[in-house]
């Protein structure tokens, strides 16, 4: 399932974990940056893995501040590819407890 930004994206998301959310996902969900576009997002038992790409690698660093200062976790770039004027991107956002 692919996720755009805003509100509709917002509740795609959230109806994909309906009961078994965490306030984590909900969280990060309300800080991604309208370019940035989600296309998978995993909880694990200590991190949140986030697939998505953006327009370019300013809009994936906006993506890691916002959640660095929602102290949500420590972001973590695992990967960003360029491809065809597109940043794809695998982040993993370790647990804070």
């Amino acid at each position: 399932m692919k996720f755009e930004h805003g509100l509709l994206a917002a509740l795609l998301l959230l109806s994909t974990f309906v009961f078994a959310a965490s306030d984590w996902v909900n969280r990060i969900v309300e800080i991604i940056p309208v370019s940035v576009t989600l296309t998978d997002v995993q909880e694990k038992p200590d991190f949140l893995q986030i697939i998505g790409h953006a327009c370019d690698n300013s809009d994936i660093s906006s993506l890691l501040r916002a959640i660095d200062k929602a102290d949500l976790g420590s972001p973590n770039l695992q990967k960003v590819e360029r491809k065809n004027g597109i940043s794809y991107f695998v982040l993993r956002v370790n647990s804070k407890h």
